[in-house]
């Protein structure tokens, strides 16, 4: 099974994080947990078709494309026989400022692509479908992007700024600290967070304090717990558990214990 990674052009990196590609040919069904992370996304399904499920909510089956907003908890994809999935992970507003949505509406949600954007949609998944190259779908998909360029530059704003101050900050941050950086009230920084991210900016916080934590954890051999809580602002090792397991439902350690045996698959 081949996953890639590939950045985005220069100019798209205020909304756009990275491009996957995820491609192969598999004798039994994979299934892959994801964990939140902070970054909405965009998924084109060229393959089989594949389930995505969640705690809050059934069985979705992907045939083609859908839009994903926070994920507030792991979900699961379950892929069989030929998997060909090209995705957009955006930054935590790229998708808000690109396309204008209301990202608490998507948030734990998969909405079909043509229904948020149009026949646009369409356009862009047959584009793709027919593009016979990592390296043409990633021209076609900036010339999808771009489309909406100028319109995403007009909605950055100082929100954008707090955003990359609590990624700079991996999370560990308050919501004082981050209105008396910024200047304005708790009730705004709120309201935008909802319109823009999609969750408030305490949760979005502790998101990527779990993100950060998940990553680290999962390039670690053996693993200082108590240095883990210590550099990432938890109370004790208690809180850092009891949040740990809000996201992933198990504890730290058993997540360490897995995290080799789910990555084997992928080259």
């Amino acid at each position: 099974m081949l996953y890639l990674e590939v950045p985005c052009s220069e100019y798209l990196r205020p909304y756009v994080k990275y491009y996957y590609f995820l491609e192969g040919d598999i004798d039994r069904p994979l299934e892959y947990k994801c964990l939140p992370e902070g970054f909405p996304t965009m998924v084109f399904n060229f393959g089989m078709p594949f389930n995505v499920k969640s705690i809050y909510g059934p069985i979705i089956k992907i045939s083609k494309s859908y839009v994903s907003g926070q994920n507030t908890s792991i979900y699961r994809m379950r892929f069989v026989q030929k998997v060909i999935v090209t995705g957009i992970v955006f930054a935590a507003s790229g998708l808000h400022n690109l396309f204008s949505f209301y990202m608490k509406d998507l948030v734990n949600q998969r909405r079909p692509l043509d229904l948020m954007v149009g026949k646009t949609g369409n356009i862009i998944y047959d584009d793709l479908a027919n593009s016979p190259s990592i390296e043409s779908k990633i021209i076609k998909i900036e010339d999808f992007l771009n489309s909406y360029y100028e319109t995403a530059k007009s909605r950055l704003s100082i929100i954008d700024e707090a955003i990359d101050f609590i990624n700079d900050r991996r999370g560990v941050v308050t919501i004082q600290e981050i209105v008396t950086k910024y200047k304005f009230s708790s009730r705004y920084l709120e309201k935008k967070f909802l319109e823009k991210v999609g969750v408030t900016p305490k949760l979005y916080s502790r998101i990527k304090r779990f993100s950060t934590v998940t990553d680290r954890v999962s390039r670690m051999q053996k693993v200082d717990w108590q240095e883990i809580v210590l550099e990432n602002g938890f109370h004790d090792q208690s809180h850092f558990v009891k949040d740990f397991k809000k996201f992933n439902f198990i504890k730290p350690s058993q997540y360490h214990h897995q995290q080799q045996d789910q990555t084997w698959f992928f080259e």
